[in-house]
């Protein structure tokens, strides 16, 4: 009897970490999906030549990295 709780109580930890494992996956995806949409709604429009292209593309890169920082999350 003791073995069986023990087994359970474990079981029941392992469940309990796993759920909060995975609710915190979803909320770095939702994270990701609201920083990419904020980026590429806020990066200047590109002009078509390489020269906006590329700043473009940097301006992107920034607001997404800064929007991750600050939700608590790695870019």
């Amino acid at each position: 009897m003791n073995t069986c709780l023990k087994s359970v109580a474990f079981v029941c930890v392992v469940s309990i970490v796993s759920i909060g494992t995975g609710f915190a996956k979803m909320t770095r995806m939702a994270a990701l999906e609201e920083c990419m949409a904020k980026a590429h709604k806020e990066a200047p429009v590109s002009g078509g030549n390489d020269v906006n292209t590329s700043a473009n593309s940097k301006a992107i890169v920034h607001i997404y990295s800064s929007c991750m920082v600050d939700k608590g999350f790695r870019p």
